[in-house]
């Protein structure tokens, strides 16, 4: 699918809560390692596999390999598959392969500070009210005039040209705003 990427933000992000030690939460923030085999066969707690692929988490592997004498109390998500159907064996592939991507505004969407936000401008005295769109889409089906409705990228914007007077910047991709600063509204 792709070759491993020492540089990805997913893969400095491994790397950096391994060496900071944030070991026992990695299981619950990565989705592992899928491996499909053609032959499984178990002995106790040992599996013998034959002519196996990692078909997801080959960037996960190449990091953790890496960090090999780092990886006391880590613990990987593990898939183990076996099938002798190529058919099967592809469509696991795409399906473990075939995620939705998530946009930075939605993860940004999850902090507390944006439904708190939220909440702030929900909170506001009609008929001036006005509704932060925290998730895209998210007043799609209720009747609320759309000049009303403002989203986040939207609002760096007119900060950036109000209150950090950069008016000039406030054309931009928002995603080059945001980056580039760090203030009290943030």
């Amino acid at each position: 699918m792709r070759d491993f990427d020492p540089n990805s933000d997913i893969n400095k992000k491994i790397n950096e809560d391994v060496d900071k030690g944030d070991k026992n939460s990695f299981v619950f923030k990565n989705n592992g390692i899928t491996v499909v085999a053609k032959s499984i066969s178990r002995t106790g707690d040992a599996f013998t596999i034959e002519e196996f692929q990692i078909v997801n988490g080959c960037q996960t592997s190449s990091v953790l390999f890496g960090l090999a004498d780092q990886l006391d109390d880590v613990f990987v998500p593990f898939r183990l598959i076996g099938t002798s159907e190529p058919e099967f064996v592809s469509d696991v592939i795409v399906g473990t392969n075939s995620q939705n991507p998530v946009k930075l505004e939605q993860i940004w969407a999850l902090r507390p500070f944006m439904k708190d936000l939220e909440e702030y401008f929900t909170a506001g005295q009609k008929p001036l009210q006005l509704f932060l769109e925290r998730r895209e889409n998210q007043y799609l089906d209720e009747s609320i005039e759309k000049t009303k409705i403002i989203k986040p990228q939207d609002l760096i914007k007119a900060l950036t040209a109000i209150f950090k007077l950069k008016p000039q910047t406030a054309f931009r991709d928002w995603r080059k705003i945001k980056t580039g600063i760090r203030g009290p509204f943030f």
